[in-house]
């Protein structure tokens, strides 16, 4: 059964009158957000014809590039154009204004309406919006799509069924993490619908371009590890590609593992962890302290701080992720 939460927000979009709705997507947009938004763009068509949008990202990874080019999906990258008539900023899969790359001032200064639709745990946006969607028992923000249009009562075409799959499959490292029964049972009945089970599955089998794999070869070459009682955690720093190689780590048998990238004008950290504590919120603590903002999800999450700091602050910043994680297994283990 769907929830108040979703039965309140399609009664919000009803009230609406003919609107531009803005879908702005975290930098570095993954496949869960691009589908999420695509998903999320249809939907407002079908609730009323002469809704309009338009996708906006600061760049989009590779994997996302392939669903775009098979689903024949537009993500801008360009300034965001109005046509006059009455728009609305709405937020896919971003816990903070920070992760909107070039697009965070618009939001932070607006003057028209906001949407947010999120899942991370620490997310701030709905703070703000005029309506939300935060759930963070959902593993996917296409789950939360789903649900969405189970409350509008709006039945997924092939399509929409298949960009479903596509998103969840990729969040939830092909079923391994936040997939219950429901969701096996959903699965299903998208599939009797048309959803391409297999072509989900292909276009997310991802082959690392070159420009990765050095990526995370460059980043071992300056790995730290850090032993507490019998857990492992690594930090490293590296040009690009900091989530993969963080992901790498994780796969080599660390517990936890926090990676730096100065890109442009700020500093990204991506962090992963596969221990009973919240990343999310050590991350969020952690950019706070250093005038940056982060958060995410239990086992995964990022932050971004502005300007870059110099390479003494980032060392600060290692070292302070190393103390609050291991306070947190202190408490853990206490």
């Amino acid at each position: 059964m769907v929830g108040k939460l979703y039965k309140a927000f399609i009664d919000y979009l009803q009230s609406l009158p003919p609107t531009q709705f803005v879908i702005l997507l975290h930098h570095n947009a993954d496949p869960d957000a691009i589908c999420a938004a695509e998903v999320y763009g249809q939907m407002f068509l079908r609730m009323n014809k002469k809704h309009s949008y338009k996708i906006y990202s600061d760049d989009v990874n590779q994997t996302a590039t392939r669903i775009m080019k098979e689903f024949n999906i537009s993500v801008l990258e360009t300034e965001i154009e109005f046509n006059g008539g009455s728009t609305c900023f709405v937020t896919v899969d971003t816990a903070n204004v920070s992760q909107l790359g070039k697009y965070a001032p618009m939001v932070s200064d607006r003057d028209i309406g906001l949407l947010v639709i999120d899942h991370h745990d620490t997310s701030e946006l709905a703070d703000e919006a005029d309506a939300s969607i935060v759930d963070t028992s959902s593993s996917s923000t296409c789950v939360l799509a789903d649900k969405t249009l189970q409350a509008a009562d709006i039945t997924p075409n092939a399509r929409m069924a298949t960009l479903i799959l596509s998103g969840h499959m990729y969040d939830s490292r092909r079923m391994l993490y936040g997939t219950t029964s429901e969701i096996m049972k959903r699965f299903g009945e998208l599939i009797d619908l048309g959803g391409d089970f297999e072509k989900a599955n292909e276009l997310l089998q991802a082959t690392m371009s070159i420009g990765e794999r050095i990526a995370r070869f460059k980043a071992s070459q300056r790995l730290k590890y850090h032993v507490f009682n019998d857990f492992l955690v690594v930090t490293s720093k590296v040009g690009a590609f900091e989530a993969s190689v963080a992901r790498s780590y994780i796969g080599m048998g660390a517990d936890i593992a926090l990676v730096l990238a100065p890109k442009g004008k700020e500093l990204r950290g991506s962090a992963r962890c596969n221990l009973n504590i919240n990343i999310g919120e050590v991350m969020s603590e952690l950019a706070t302290e250093f005038g940056g903002t982060g958060g995410g999800h239990a086992a995964a999450a990022g932050f971004n701080i502005s300007p870059v700091p110099s390479n003494d602050i980032q060392k600060q910043i290692q070292s302070r992720f190393i103390n609050l994680v291991k306070t947190r297994l202190s408490q853990e283990t206490s």
